[in-house]
């Protein structure tokens, strides 16, 4: 895995089949990996402890693909790019574009990155560096020199659009068009971008942002932010306004937002922290990370570990296959969980935690006038409380044991096992409930 090429030198045409061949032996590979751990699922089912094993090493399977072949991935496509495009014809493509005032500028872009700088003044700038890889010099240097831009302004919108050539000759293998702009910042911005990634910075009316097979990074920028990506990263520094973000096969990672984040993936994990309002979060078959966040959060997942801390409003998680973690919530908490553990502490508000498959634990320094529910199909349940708490607690489990520290009249009734108890002024409201497994009361001080 410490190098997927060789030093010696290729032809173009063999680095890009060795980069097809390694890239469907990787996938061939995770393909089998997959296939092998759902062929022993039906075996495991019967162990509670194989089970939660199985789990854990699929979710293990699953990150060492997107984090280590990923990034094996990025190497070899950088090398290869880097190749590929040496014999290109370069062509350079500068111009300045007046602005209506008060106006906004909307940019349709493809085969290049895009960067856009937040500059006072009363003009765009835009410099495009393109390159063109063709069998024949004349022909990749006529069809460079034909690229343009077109601008149009309409109703107080100026629009600037990539222009390709109608005909492209057969010689022409690929085209790539790096572009750059400055714009006042506070105008507002769409970028429409295919095939590159875009870098935004420095504006403040607000952005619409678009592109695909590429990473979306946006810095420093105000107003409301609606981004999209397909196939890529996205990434947000310190804005100042909502943010609506949604991508596929590649990271989220939102930093520095004050406003409300609304975040959707797919085989991607996401990463938010430091949010002034509310969080919701959708995603599939990767991680999710939350902290520090001054409104609620509801979160959905499927296979995929999600850990949620700090958080001033209310919880909710919805999440099937694997763990949750969750600490210092200050509002209600709702957690579900179909497959995977859950773990908690320090929750200050109302608490249910449901799992069907597996265990429940939760951690209370303090105890307020609050009411917990913990309820768990096939795992344990326990709690830890102080030494002297002030609860009313019941406990029932089925075809398990209750096990507690503290004073209660226990009693069983056929396969079921009931606690019930009053512990100092009654202050808080426990319910656990276990079926075929146990219940444990745990005090701090043991």
């Amino acid at each position: 895995m410490d190098s997927l090429w060789p030093a010696e030198e290729l032809s173009r045409e063999a680095h890009i089949e060795r980069f097809a061949r390694v890239s469907q032996r990787a996938v061939q590979l995770y393909q089998r990996a997959m296939d092998l751990y759902l062929e022993e699922l039906p075996r495991v089912q019967s162990s509670r402890r194989a089970w939660h094993r199985w789990w854990e090493n699929f979710d293990r399977q699953q990150e060492h693909f997107w984090t280590t072949w990923q990034g094996q991935f990025g190497k070899l496509f950088e090398h290869n790019l880097q190749t590929i495009w040496s014999d290109a014809y370069p062509h350079r493509l500068e111009g300045t574009i007046p602005l209506t005032a008060p106006g906004a500028v909307f940019l349709t872009h493809e085969f290049g990155d895009v960067i856009i700088q937040g500059t006072p003044g009363a003009v765009a700038h835009l410099v495009a560096e393109i390159k063109v890889l063709a069998a024949s010099p004349i022909d990749a240097q006529q069809y460079a020199q034909a690229i343009a831009f077109q601008v149009i302004s309409e109703n107080s919108i100026t629009k600037v659009t990539t222009r390709l050539p109608t005909s492209r000759p057969r010689s022409v293998e690929g085209t790539s068009i790096a572009l750059q702009m400055e714009i006042p910042p506070d105008y507002p911005l769409q970028v429409d971008n295919s095939f590159g990634d875009v870098s935004i910075r420095g504006l403040t009316k607000g952005l619409k942002a678009k592109t695909s097979h590429g990473v979306l990074k946006i810095d420093d920028c105000c107003g409301d932010l609606f981004l999209s990506n397909r196939g890529g990263e996205v990434s947000v520094q310190m804005g100042d306004g909502d943010l609506h973000v949604e991508t596929s096969f590649g990271p989220i990672v939102v930093r520095q937002v004050r406003g409300d984040v609304f975040a959707s993936n797919k085989f991607g994990p996401v990463s938010i922290v430091e949010v002034s309002g509310s969080v919701q979060v959708e995603n599939s078959a990767a991680p999710i990370e939350i902290a520090d966040i001054g409104g609620e959060v509801t979160v959905n997942n499927h296979l995929g570990h999600v850990t949620v801390r700090r958080v001033a409003g209310d919880l909710k998680v919805g999440n099937t296959g694997s763990p949750v973690r969750i600490a210092d919530v200050q509002g209600e908490t709702h957690v579900e969980n179909s497959r995977g553990e859950i773990w908690a502490e320090k929750l200050f508000g109302n608490t249910v935690i449901l799992c069907q498959k597996g265990d429940v634990d939760l951690v209370l320094d303090e105890i307020r006038q609050n009411r917990y529910r913990l309820d768990t199909s096939f795992g344990i349940v326990r709690l830890n409380l102080p030494p002297r708490p002030s609860a009313l607690i019941s406990a029932e489990t089925i075809c398990g044991t209750i096990d507690s520290d503290f004073p209660l009249e226990i009693k069983r009734l056929g396969s079921t096992q009931l606690a019930r108890g009053k512990l100092g002024q009654g202050m808080a409201d426990i319910q656990l409930d276990a079926r075929n497994s146990n219940i444990y009361l745990i005090s701090s001080q043991r």
